[in-house]
């Protein structure tokens, strides 16, 4: 499934697991648009990792969520995988608003501003001045990107 929608909570909680206690961050998501499949009105996405008092686990790549962050999320197998986003950081696509100019547009999950969507397969790297310099205002807005979305979900489905 594909979404659009708005973080409402972030929370961390053991649980058990056939290999034992790990930590689980359970992120709430208001889901503001269907793009592709089913969804209610409210996800609850499971990540494997987070941090409860003091003692933490982290997984290298997984995306770390805000509460009140807008969000586009390519989910699969929530629940089941350790990071329900396809591709883990590559599942998910943050619509960030222009300080100066309150544009709003899509930034991968390294803050990199998304210009094409052929660049959702490129590798990220947060830590690139260059890639960080991209200028907003030619960032994909979230209405340019969901339109591309809608176009790869039709080819896809079509015969």
């Amino acid at each position: 499934m594909i979404v659009r929608g708005q973080v409402t909570s972030v929370r961390c909680a053991w649980v058990d697991t056939p290999q034992g206690r790990a930590i689980k961050t359970f992120v709430t998501v208001a889901v503001q648009k269907r793009l592709k499949g089913e969804a209610p009105a409210e996800l609850v996405l499971q990540f494997l990792g987070g941090e409860i008092d003091g003692r933490g686990m982290r997984v290298e790549g997984m995306p770390r969520f805000v509460e009140g962050q807008s969000e586009i999320l390519f989910i699969a197998d929530n629940g089941v995988q350790f990071c329900p986003l396809v591709g883990m950081m590559h599942g998910r696509y943050r619509v960030v608003k222009a300080a100066q100019t309150a544009r709003e547009y899509v930034a991968r999950d390294d803050g990199v501003p998304l210009v094409n969507e052929s660049e959702v397969q490129l590798p990220q790297d947060a830590g690139t001045p260059a890639a960080r310099s991209v200028i907003a205002s030619v960032a994909l807005t979230p209405e340019s990107f969901e339109q591309k979305i809608a176009a790869e979900v039709g080819r896809r489905a079509a015969p």
